[in-house]
């Protein structure tokens, strides 16, 4: 019969230990595995004698147990020490996020309205003036030849704009031929 839950010996975390795991993530910010293990390594190193040794996936458990409790309220100095702990983590993970690149915005959806003025803002910024006043396309010859029939039916549902002075600057860049890159072991095999 296989036992249940944690292992035999392991002990829950004092606040000391806590508010060690979280000094350590303030100076790593810990991203991947890797970095877990290096801050695993940091811990077990630090860690008084009486502490149980942890692996990094304890220490990454406990990490995300103290920052996903409910946000407190009130002044961090009034906070009893544990909650100090909670205060700590959830603003190491912040920064976590903000090193990894994670960030989200609550500003409602977007229905469309500023993609013209966002357009205009691009061709600006390119230097795009070729756009006449109504925002017709000026007289080129497309090459319909080679459409595919998804894009088709992508312009018949209206995804895909072909007045979008964006999408004439991408048609000339894919009809600009690529230069030829030959490295010198090939031209060692050549001659």
């Amino acid at each position: 019969m296989v036992a249940r839950g944690r292992r035999a010996g392991y002990l829950n975390y004092s606040v000391r230990e806590q508010m060690l795991i979280c000094t350590l993530a303030d100076r790593f910010k810990p991203i991947g595995r890797n970095m877990w293990e290096a801050l695993a390594v940091e811990y077990n190193a630090q860690r008084a004698r009486r502490w149980m040794a942890r692996d990094f996936d304890s220490l990454r458990r406990k990490f995300r147990s103290l920052y996903s409790k409910p946000k407190l309220s009130g002044v961090y100095s009034d906070l009893p020490p544990k909650l100090q702990v909670i205060h700590y983590a959830q603003e190491i993970q912040v920064a976590i996020d903000i090193k990894g690149g994670v960030t989200t915005s609550h500003d409602g959806r977007d229905r469309g309205e500023d993609d013209l003025q966002l357009l205009q803002d691009i061709d600006d910024a390119l230097g795009n003036d070729s756009a006449s006043e109504d925002g017709d396309e000026p007289d080129t010859q497309r090459e319909s030849d080679e459409e595919d029939d998804d894009s088709a039916d992508l312009e018949e549902q209206g995804v895909i704009n072909r007045r979008s002075p964006l999408l004439r600057d991408v048609r000339k860049i894919a009809k600009t031929r690529r230069p030829r890159c030959v490295s010198l072991e090939r031209q060692s095999f050549r001659q």
